[in-house]
C-alpha cells in the first residue's frame, strides 16, 4: 500500500466515509478514482490502470475504537 493514498485516505477519512458509505472504493494518489457496490465491478473499473490503487471497503456502521 502507498503512504500516498494511505495518508489521503486518513487525512479526509470522515469526508470519504459519508461519501462512500457501503461502497468498495479504489484510490490513487490523492483522489478516488472509481466506486462500486461490488468489488468485482470494482475492478473492472480500473482494469486499464498501469498503476496499483489503494482498494477499500468503507463501512456502512461506523466504527468506533475505544
Amino acid at each position: 500500500m502507498s503512504s500516498t493514498e494511505s495518508k489521503y485516505y486518513e487525512d479526509n477519512c470522515k469526508e470519504i466515509c459519508t461519501k462512500y458509505r457501503g461502497l468498495w472504493i479504489a484510490i490513487l494518489k490523492e483522489k478516488v478514482i472509481a466506486s462500486d457496490n461490488k468489488v468485482g465491478k470494482l475492478y473492472e473499473k480500473i482494469r486499464s490502470l498501469r498503476k496499483t490503487p489503494l482498494i477499500m471497503f468503507i463501512q456502512e456502521n461506523e466504527v468506533h475504537l475505544i
